[in-house]
């Protein structure tokens, strides 16, 4: 007999991501390392997006139903094919998620109907907040990804499809 499928919210353990919640962890985050890391935008949509040259940005995907946090990442000036699109084409990169939840859709209930490129799903399912910063160095956006990731602890991050079938017997 096989195994039932997981939700996103048994794997996630309670954790989600509102909009109140981010905003909060990027205030906190601003006062305790000052005033360069006070983000200039927040946009919480699907659209297109150009970053200037001094702008860069932390991008999260969250599942609507719940905020459940999928994916967080950061991208720079010159990266705004990252930020737009190849999140949403399983092809198109290494890493993206849209090629995660097709490995995963074998495990996960709300996977169950996943079109055979995921980007479709990912507009109509998923939340895209973008967090826009000016003059953060990789150093200074890799540190305010790495306190989000503790945060909201994404199920795309780290994922070991192996050891996520382990840890719920799948």
């Amino acid at each position: 007999m096989e195994k039932e499928k997981i939700t996103f919210k048994d794997k996630a353990k309670g954790k989600t991501l509102t909009e109140k919640s981010l905003k909060n962890s990027l205030d906190d985050i601003a006062q305790k390392y000052g005033q360069k890391f006070k983000y200039t935008e927040f946009i919480n949509d699907n659209k297109i997006h150009k970053l200037n040259d001094n702008q860069n940005a932390i991008y999260i995907y969250t599942y609507k139903p719940g905020n459940i946090p999928l994916k967080i990442g950061i991208v720079g000036p010159k990266s705004n094919p990252r930020l737009n699109y190849q999140h949403l084409n399983k092809k198109s990169c290494n890493s993206n998620l849209a090629a995660k939840l097709d490995k995963t859709k074998e495990i996960f209930k709300e996977l169950t109907n996943l079109p055979d490129n995921p980007g479709s799903w990912i507009k109509e399912n998923c939340n895209r907040f973008i967090i826009i910063y000016e003059n953060l160095d990789i150093y200074e956006r890799n540190l305010v990804e790495s306190i989000l990731h503790y945060h909201f602890k994404p199920i795309y991050e780290g994922l070991n499809v192996s050891l996520l079938k382990k840890e719920f017997d799948l």
